[in-house]
């Protein structure tokens, strides 16, 4: 089973949090808002000391990622979603990392487009379906939480990245239908927002690695990277606590075993 490592926190991440998305507005809420999850992959460069003990450029690769995005809501309101959580793996060089970021505030998750006047203002008559445009944007600051397996402390120190992304989601309406038995509740129209495919950048910077000549005029000890990053919405893991299957997927059954026990999502 694998190691979860922790890297104290020196600063804390502060950022706004844009609006919300409502999804299964139907759905009683008391029941707990499910995760929005997405399959991650993504690939770039950055500069590492290479096994021959000098530094290069060396191919990023992101596989088997997972994006996490955590709602909220009362019993009375849709839910919304201000947080994300990602597990990576991920590649340098000839080296693999897993890596954890746990819940942290979500920059930004907007749908707008020329179609949002038309679904803000439709009366849920009949079903229909309107599509969107959306904005996802996340990130990570140096010193924040994040689980680092098989990776030195120290790289967290100077680790920070953002990460900005665009793709399509669908506005969808359905009618109001009378129950069939007691137990549906739902006699009014619902409408639900269901996340497409995301695609976009990547970009940050890590503890320097290796030894380099800086044309600066002092040396900050600081790598770069960067590079493009996709997101596919995922709806069989899109579940309350579907953020387990998400785990295991990314790491396999006994580190997200792990995970829960030490309650690190």
């Amino acid at each position: 089973m694998h190691k979860l490592m922790i890297a104290a926190a020196a600063a804390s991440l502060a950022v706004a949090s844009y609006g919300s998305i409502v999804v299964t507005n139907c759905a009683p809420v008391s029941k707990g808002c499910p995760q929005v999850i997405f399959k991650v992959t993504g690939s770039g460069k950055t500069a590492t000391a290479a096994v021959k003990e000098y530094k290069t450029v060396s191919k990023i690769k992101i596989s088997k990622g997972a994006l996490v995005l955590w709602g909220n809501g009362a019993d009375d309101e849709a839910c919304c979603y201000d947080q994300y959580s990602l597990y990576l793996n991920v590649k340098l060089g000839k080296l693999t990392y897993k890596i954890l970021k746990p819940q942290a505030a979500l920059d930004s998750w907007t749908i707008f487009g020329k179609n949002m006047d038309a679904a803000d203002l439709y009366d849920g008559s009949k079903n229909k379906k309107f599509s969107l445009e959306s904005q996802l944007g996340l990130s990570h600051a140096a010193g924040d939480d994040a689980y680092l397996d098989s990776i030195d402390e120290d790289f967290d120190d100077e680790f920070a990245f953002f990460a900005s992304a665009f793709g399509k989601a669908t506005y969808k309406f359905t009618a109001a239908k009378a129950p069939k038995n007691v137990c549906q509740t739902c006699t009014v129209s619902s409408y639900d927002v269901v996340p497409g495919s995301y695609s976009g950048w990547f970009a940050g910077v890590m503890t320097a690695d290796g030894d380099e000549l800086c044309l600066t005029c002092g040396c900050n000890e600081l790598d770069v990277f960067g590079g493009t990053w996709k997101a596919k919405y995922d709806k069989s893991m899109s579940t309350v606590n579907g953020w387990t299957k998400a785990a295991s997927y990314a790491f396999g059954a006994s580190m997200a075993a792990a995970m829960k026990a030490e309650e690190v999502e």
